[in-house]
Parts: structure tokens; sequence; C-alpha cells
């Protein structure tokens, strides 16, 4: 069935659009902000799972269906013919894209989404027209969307982009099934769903992300230019691999203000101390509720014997670079501070050696800047968190973590965890707060934060009998899993 729905960042969209045009390409250092309005599950949910691996944080901040209400103004709207929007709402698209905006239109390939595509695309001079198009290889024109691009799959797209607006990048036969458009100040990107998702269970080939990846390089250009080096300056272009872009070291500085009104109160070691056999707690902060969320952590972390240390991350600019050098038996990072990439590398190196490792993913939305600081290092795992997961009913997968838990409570709003790769274990809803990776010798678990809030002060649990912390022992298990067959 088609849905149907107004969407509050198209409400907003029509604010910067109407009221204040230039906030679409706004002169700041920050990301491009990419807006996904796309279901989170099948194939449009592989979408966001690419482009959370493909796209670098620094460039590019990627939000989903439930960051809207926090998203700020958007750059980059991928849309989906799928949804069937309102008149108000694609009027505000269209006067998005006018005014500097750009979008990623990926279409379906069956009779329903011709209607709903063409009321969006119209007044954007593009549309969809069923045909009968070929099985076979797709021809691809020269493009900066199409560039590195060797093989697409070859089934039959059966509709052809039309419109006086529509530039051919990509062709099945004699029709168009790939364009772009310059509209106004703003650029427009037409693809079929297929071409860069995968079937089944798969996973997108290298070609089909490097597509998407392009396309959203491409949409974003005007927007890059600005943070690469000021309007006018070169472009930045899509990295030659699913790393980070070939941009010269110190090119772009992240200025957005971190506050911190309060540092969490710790006997703290250095970073060049041995923390062998030890846990390493990696968080700093004590407000936004950090402090609620340590003293529970250092509750659970009780229960496995083993001795904690606090890392005194002052006085070097990548403490975690040095505190890695020894590594503990297991690593706990809070999004509580601005991390380097060369501890993410680091990070990434412990965990190839078989590390332990707990993420605990906590901000409301004043302090959101501190998911973005974490995803630099949780982007090395291809996994990235954001907010705002909206409350929801309690869904535990089958996993050792969850195997001694019974039913718990609905879980309230927070952080959802966006990944191709994780292992949701536990989710409000279709959405993930708790995910796990594991190879080798190597255990990763990703949780809210807020796990460890529900039943304090901080958040009412939504139970009056049972226990009063009902998500404590989820995050016990995670941690019991994480040391398990592992030698502290």
């Amino acid at each position: 069935m088609m849905r149907r729905y107004s969407l509050p960042i198209l409400g907003m969209m029509a604010v910067v659009c109407f009221g204040l045009p230039c906030l679409v390409v706004a002169a700041d250092d920050g990301p491009v902000v990419v807006l996904a309005d796309l279901p989170d599950s099948g194939r449009t949910g592989q979408v966001v799972s690419a482009l959370t691996q493909s796209l670098p944080p620094r460039l590019f901040s990627l939000r989903g269906q439930g960051d809207a209400a926090g998203a700020g103004q958007p750059d980059l709207l991928i849309a989906y013919s799928g949804v069937d929007y309102d008149a108000g709402d694609i009027a505000a698209v269209n006067d998005f894209v006018r005014a500097g905006g750009a979008l990623l239109y990926l279409y379906g390939g069956t009779d329903r989404h011709i209607e709903p595509a063409n009321a969006l695309l119209k007044d954007l001079r593009l549309g969809l027209t069923r045909v009968n198009t070929p099985r076979q290889e797709v021809k691809l024109a020269k493009h900066k969307v199409t560039d590195g691009v060797q093989a697409l799959p070859d089934s039959p797209y059966r509709t052809t982009v039309t419109g006086g607006n529509r530039w051919p990048i990509i062709r099945q036969g004699r029709f168009v099934v790939g364009a772009t458009a310059a509209i106004s100040k703003g650029r427009a990107a037409v693809l079929p769903l297929t071409m860069v998702t995968a079937t089944g269970s798969g996973e997108p080939t290298p070609d089909q992300i490097r597509l998407l990846t392009n396309a959203c390089y491409w949409l974003a250009d005007r927007r890059l230019k600005t943070i690469a080096g000021g309007r006018g300056g070169p472009s930045v272009k899509p990295p030659t691999t699913f790393g980070p872009p070939p941009v010269r070291p110190g090119a772009i500085e992240d200025k957005r203000k971190r506050r911190m009104r309060k540092a969490l109160e710790r006997d703290r070691r250095a970073a060049t101390d041995d923390h062998s056999g030890r846990i390493l707690v990696d968080i700093l902060a004590a407000d936004d509720r950090w402090d609620i969320v340590a003293e529970m952590l250092d509750k659970s972390l009780a229960t496995t014997g083993a001795p904690v240390d606090y890392l005194d991350a002052a006085g070097t600019a990548s403490p975690l670079v040095d505190a890695l050098q020894k590594p503990p038996g297991l690593l706990v990072i809070g999004s509580t501070r601005q991390f380097t990439l060369d501890e993410a590398v680091a990070v990434a190196h412990y965990a190839d050696m078989g590390g332990r490792i707990l993420f605990l993913c906590h901000a409301t939305r004043d302090y959101a800047i501190r998911l973005v600081d974490l995803n630099t290092i949780l982007r090395e795992f291809g996994v990235s968190v954001s907010l705002i997961r909206p409350k929801n009913a309690t869904l535990l997968e089958t996993h050792p973590i969850t195997a001694s838990l019974k039913h718990l409570p609905e879980f309230t709003w927070g952080v959802n965890i966006w990944s191709g790769v994780a292992t949701p274990v536990a989710k409000a809803g279709a959405r993930p707060f708790l995910s796990t990776l594991e190879s080798d010798n190597a255990r990763i678990v990703i949780v809210d934060g807020k796990t460890l809030l529900v039943g304090t002060k901080a958040i009412r649990s939504p139970i009056k009998e049972g226990p009063p912390q009902p998500f404590v022992p989820l995050v016990e298990a995670a941690i019991d899993w994480l040391l398990e067959n592992h030698a502290q």
C-alpha cells in the first residue's frame, strides 16, 4: 500500500525556501546535511546503510526519517516514489530545489510508482513513463554521477525518465532510465531504486554504491565547494575507494561549538598508563545526564569483577592512540567529546587485534553534535548513530545477549543505529537501539545510553512492577557477552 503523509522536514523546507532561500546553501563550514526520507527496511534501507559507509561524516551529515525534527535545514533530500506526498509537501520540495537545494529521486519499477513520481516531478519538468525496456546491459554517458562505474544490473527497469529538463546519463536500449537536471539554482538526479540496491538479503555491489555516492557528491557540489575553500573553490571529488576522500589535511576545519557544562568527576589514569587486563572508560562529560549514565555503568561493570580505569583525555590530542598501545580487556567509549581520525584508526586496529568495545551513544537535541563526533569512530565499522528514534515497543532478536531476558517494556525515544553490517539485537519497533558486530576474536556492542537512564531520576520507568531499571539487565548481558571467552 502506498504511504501518504506530510513530512515535518518538508514543512521546515517551506520555511527555508519561502522565507530564507539563501539558507539552502548557507556559507558555513558545516557538513552537507542529507535527509533520506526512505523506509529503513528492505531495498530502501540499503540506501541509508550504503551511504553511511561511503559518505565521510566530516563532509556529509546523513539523517533518516526519525531525525526530521532535529535535522536542521537540509541541503540534499533523498526521496522515493513509494511515498505519496500531499500537495503541500510537493510544493515545498519544488521550491526547495529551485532555491538551491538538491534532490535525489529513486523510483520503483511498477505502475503504482508512476503517479506519485509524476506528481512530485512535473513542476521540475521531469517525469516517468512506463515502457518495455529490454533486458540488456545499461549504457553510461560520461558524467560525474557515472564516473568510475563499470557494471550495473541489467534487469529491465521498465520505466523511462521524461521531461524537458532531463539530461540522460544512463540508457537501457533506447530508453533513458537515469537522468540529471539543473533546475533554477538547484539540481536533481533521478535513478531506479533497483539500480543502486541488491535483491533479497544481498548487499549492493561496489559499482552500485559508487553510483549512489557519486550522485550525492554531484548534487552537493555547490555546498562542497563552500566547505572546501569558499565559493568558487575546487570541488571535493568522491573517493576512489570507500574511505575518506583525498582532501588535504586541515583543509576542512570543524568549527562547530562543543559545550560542556560539567566534567565527570572520577579518578582518572593517564593515556600512557598500562591498561592491560582492565576496563578502560572514555567518558568525559557529566552534563546531559552523563553523570547518571556513568553511575549506572559503574554498577554494571562492577559485576564483572574487573578493575575499571577512567581515561584522562587531557594533555594529548589523541588520547586513545596512547591508551591502546597496551590494550585493555574492554574499551567503553561514550559520546562525550570530539575524537580525531587517528583515534578512529587506533580503535579500529584494537578491534582487528581482537578487542572488545562497548559504544554508549547518548545525546539530547542540544548535544547532538556529540553523536556526530562519535561517528568519526563508528564509521570505521560501517555504523553511524543519529537522533531521533521515536519510542516504540521493544523487540528482542534471537541472540546470546537476549537469551536470558524476558519481555522488556516500551523503550523511550533516543538514538537510532544505522548500519548494513551490524546485527540488530534490540529494537524499538523497527529501529535498532542495541546492535552488535563480531569478527574473528573481536566483539563490539553499540547501544543507546538511555538503556541506563530509564528507571532513574532522569527518565521514569514505564512499568510499575519488575526491576526498577528494566533495561540495565540488557546492558549487563551485553557486557557479559563482550567479555565471554576473553582473557582480561
